[in-house]
């Protein structure tokens, strides 16, 4: 996919708890599809009951996404009930597996906001700038986040369950691979706010990632990941020159 622009609104209502919901602007494929140089100006908003649902302004499970953007703002109103419930939201992608090799050079500066309301036995909602979550995978591939970056907000609004929201990435949970993915010459200067946070990502406890030359406005927290630099260095060309 080449070279396409969208500027309409996209608004989804799932009335009824649908299993794997994916709402994406470009679409979803298990095969080696690769989108290039593509951009999203339309807002995104969903209104679910669903247990398991995804959300991005470029696409979902390929193979490589390159010199993509997202301009357009994400909202999702969600009702919780009943079993587990997963909500993954991205600026690019929803979620980063092992067939979904790389995303170079893609910026997202849409606002990212997740509400949940009513009770569940639990959910687990995650937010990222460019990526939802990482999913594991088996494949001993080179996965990797190259030369991105993030402007927008990323909010998720819960009353119980476990949220996670990073500003490249939401969440890496626990994985057995090593390493899992790699995140390289990116940064976020967008604001970051849920149950757990991280200026650049959030890693489980047993998870592994690498990540280098990553850097974050120092308003943001930062949970280790990544370096706190302040805004007018961060506008400045030696900051440039770092990220290359």
């Amino acid at each position: 996919i080449k070279n396409c622009t969208n500027h309409g609104n996209i608004d989804v209502d799932l009335k009824e708890a649908r299993e794997n919901s994916r709402v994406v602007v470009c679409g979803i494929s298990t095969g080696g599809t690769e989108v290039f140089n593509c951009q999203n100006y339309g807002n995104i908003n969903i209104y679910s009951e669903a247990k398991n649902i995804g959300a991005s302004g470029i696409s979902s499970y390929v193979n490589q996404i390159a010199y993509c953007s997202n301009y357009g703002d994400i909202n999702v109103n969600m009702t919780a009930g009943g079993d587990l419930m997963e909500m993954t939201c991205g600026g690019i992608s929803p979620n980063f597996v092992g067939y979904h090799h790389k995303i170079i050079s893609c910026f997202n500066k849409g606002d990212i906001v997740i509400n949940v309301t009513g009770e569940s036995d639990e959910y687990v909602i995650s937010g990222g700038g460019i990526v939802g979550k990482y999913l594991d995978s088996d494949d001993e591939l080179e996965i990797g986040i190259n030369n991105g970056y993030n402007t927008g907000n990323v909010t998720i609004n819960c009353s119980s369950g476990n949220s996670y929201a990073g500003g490249i990435i939401g969440l890496v949970p626990d994985n057995e691979n090593e390493p899992v993915v790699n995140v390289r010459s990116c940064y976020n200067v967008g604001i970051i706010e849920a149950e757990n946070i991280g200026g650049i990502l959030n890693i489980e406890k047993n998870a592994v990632a690498e990540i280098d030359n990553c850097f974050m406005l120092d308003v943001v927290e930062n949970n280790g990941y990544g370096e706190s630099l302040a805004e007018d260095f961060m506008k400045s060309d030696e900051f440039v020159n770092m990220l290359n």
